[in-house]
């Protein structure tokens, strides 16, 4: 038995030129009530688990209850700012973060670490 049955979708983006690029769709996946019902239930359970146990580590962000990935980059972004104000040398390497910070707004990362 297939308890999990889905439909994909593919919109274009607003403003985007019709063409077959994957940055220009969003992509959304229809899942049956069923297929839903039974992930639901497979999440509590395997998060339960994890937790209970103390499994997870403390700064994982992704994949976490409570935490999103904005306060993931706040979080980094007051360990470098108490960095700098300490005078200590702060470093930060970042792996695939392709538009992270487009809509966020914040000065310290347009300006750079100069600007304290």
């Amino acid at each position: 038995m297939r308890w999990k049955i889905t439909k994909l979708v593919r919109n274009s983006k607003p403003g985007k030129d019709k063409g077959e690029d994957v940055t220009k769709f969003r992509t959304i996946v229809l899942l049956n009530p069923c297929g839903k019902l039974r992930e639901k239930l497979f999440k509590t359970e395997l998060n339960h688990h994890v937790f209970s146990h103390n499994y997870m580590y403390k700064n994982q962000y992704g994949f976490t209850p409570q935490k999103s990935t904005n306060f993931a980059g706040m979080t980094l972004k007051n360990f470098a700012t108490d960095g700098l104000r300490a005078e200590d040398v702060v470093v930060i390497v970042s792996l695939d973060v392709k538009d992270n910070f487009d809509a966020d707004g914040w000065p310290e990362i347009s300006n750079g670490p100069r600007a304290y």
